[in-house]
């Protein structure tokens, strides 16, 4: 049997079950998203190391490009890993 607290809890979080199935199909999502972000900056980052002579020759505007690139993955890694870890109230 459930205690008074238990039964006041269940009462109290049982609403928020209704949500989970569009919570978790957002999330879902968005981690495809990020893995799709993830694999094409590996595949490119490959392709990348075998034209790596090529792409010493080229002006600043690559090397500039490249630097976005690399920051913009941590930046998303980062967002992701914060939203993914945070506690919500809901």
């Amino acid at each position: 049997m459930l205690s008074d607290i238990q039964r006041a809890n269940l009462l109290t979080n049982l609403p928020k079950l209704k949500d989970f199935p569009r919570r978790y199909n957002r999330a879902r999502s968005w981690l495809i998203r990020f893995e799709v972000w993830n694999l094409a900056v590996i595949c490119l980052t490959l392709i990348g190391f075998s034209v790596v002579p090529t792409l010493a020759c080229f002006s600043g505007m690559s090397a500039a490009l490249l630097c976005l690139i690399a920051v913009g993955t941590a930046a998303i890694t980062v967002w992701c890993v914060a939203v993914w870890t945070r506690e919500t109230s809901t």
